[in-house]
């Protein structure tokens, strides 16, 4: 069975139609929405185009925004 990419799945279609730009997408693991990492990568693209930051809560990374693009610190 082929995994489907997130951004070919209809209801994520539909979530990146109604979100607002400058939200943010909360997920409770990573491997709720994306199988690989050509997966990640597509999906941190379409959320930058889009102004979306991503969050996960548990799983392999720890909580944090992964679209963000600050790198320098407080």
């Amino acid at each position: 069975m082929r995994c489907l990419p997130s951004l070919e799945r209809p209801k994520f279609g539909e979530l990146l139609k109604y979100a607002p730009p400058d939200g943010t997408l909360h997920i409770s693991e990573m491997f709720r929405l994306v199988r690989g990492t050509g997966h990640i990568l597509d999906v941190l693209d379409v959320l930058d185009r889009d102004r979306m930051a991503l969050r996960t809560h548990i799983g392999v990374f720890p909580p944090m925004d992964l679209t963000a693009h600050d790198l320098k610190g407080p």
